[in-house]
């Protein structure tokens, strides 16, 4: 699809960040509260002197008109490392407790508090050591009880979460041979699925025990074949516990029933699910089960419809209004499906609007 062609919205608000932002989260029950969290790399004007990265996590309020509004305990929550992936503990309406992906090597709990604590680092986890890289991606089992995360070096770790906080490696394994973009649980939280610049997606069975916290839980799946660039993102459906989608480098989209595994049930040759721009986020509608908010790197962002049933996949056109030259990154629904986040690097802008003509559940 052109990205001459418009999707219908309204827009809302819009704020520019004080940092490159690529990360915007609704939390999964609050619907009004809005994560966004930003990295960037530092140039030193001298040449001795190394880059440096500085994050930052920006916690809005936004109102059923779409208005936002920062909590002022959050204004200036600046933290140590640029931050490439922040989420919100899910089921929980009392503790507003984060994880997030820093550029250190470190994963770490942060809570939200609407009183004067702001927000507080709650734990960490990981390391600085170069062999692991940086943290690119973190996932939360749908319990709430353990967590997940992949790294620049092509790391997988599995955290259990403790009452107050704490994390505890349970495992930590080379998932892939490069940087380890992405990883999601599926819905019982005993499969982990992992996408790599390696173009493999890999599925991990976490049902058995490892014997050693070094040892790699078994591999259920490799595929190799399918994607032609790195993958980014993996994105199992909240509506169908046999429906995952894969987003890549190499500009498509990809529907999966995991119940035959061997490939995926829209192949990449189809027309319809080629998007123009690399696929970054791909996060479903919490009620309509055919519809998909997509982040497109350069392309912009996008609605996708997903029919299951027939197999089809089609984009509703784009949403361009952040820079020309800006990176589409972090995009979510609002928890009722009224509206979306959607936040640009480079621009630092972010926006709330709501795609039109979608319902507001399934068929």
């Amino acid at each position: 699809m052109s990205s001459s062609s418009t999707i219908t919205y309204t827009r809302h608000d819009a704020r520019t960040l004080p940092l490159n932002c690529d990360v915007a989260e609704f939390h999964p029950t609050r619907k009004e509260r809005l994560l966004v969290a930003c990295y960037e790399l530092k140039e030193s004007k001298d040449e001795s002197v190394p880059a440096s990265r500085e994050g930052a996590l920006h916690v809005f309020d936004v109102d059923d008109e779409g208005c936002l509004s920062e909590c002022a305990t959050s204004a200036a929550n600046i933290v140590p490392s640029g931050v490439f992936d922040a989420k919100w503990r899910p089921n929980s309406d009392s503790d507003s407790l984060l994880a997030v992906a820093l550029a250190d090597g470190t994963t770490a709990l942060y809570r939200v508090d609407d009183g004067s604590d702001g927000i507080q680092q709650v734990s960490t986890s990981g390391s600085e050591d170069e062999d692991v890289g940086m943290t690119l991606f973190c996932d939360w089992s749908v319990t709430g009880e353990r967590l997940a995360s992949t790294s620049h070096a092509g790391y997988a770790r599995l955290y259990s979460v403790a009452p107050d906080g704490s994390l505890n490696v349970i495992s930590e394994w080379q998932a892939h041979d490069a940087e380890a973009w992405c990883c999601a649980f599926n819905r019982t939280g005993d499969v982990l699925y992992t996408g790599a610049d390696d173009a493999e997606l890999r599925v991990w069975d976490l049902r058995s025990s490892a014997s050693s916290r070094e040892d790699a839980p078994p591999m259920a799946l490799r595929d190799r074949r399918t994607h032609g660039a790195g993958v980014t993102h993996v994105s199992p459906s909240p509506h169908d516990s046999n429906v995952v989608l894969t987003g890549s480098y190499d500009e498509c989209i990809r529907l999966w029933d995991i119940r035959q595994p061997s490939r995926p049930v829209l192949r990449s040759d189809a027309p319809e699910l080629r998007t123009g721009g690399g696929v970054w986020r791909l996060k479903w509608h919490p009620q309509n089960s055919r519809v998909v908010l997509c982040a497109l790197m350069y392309e912009g962002f996008s609605v996708a419809q997903v029919d299951t049933a027939s197999a089809t996949m089609t984009l509703s056109g784009f949403y361009s209004e952040h820079g020309k030259n800006a990176l589409a990154y972090g995009a979510d629904w609002r928890a009722d499906g009224s509206m979306v986040a959607t936040c640009s690097f480079y621009d630092r802008l972010l926006h709330i609007w709501t795609p039109q003509g979608i319902s507001s559940s399934s068929p």
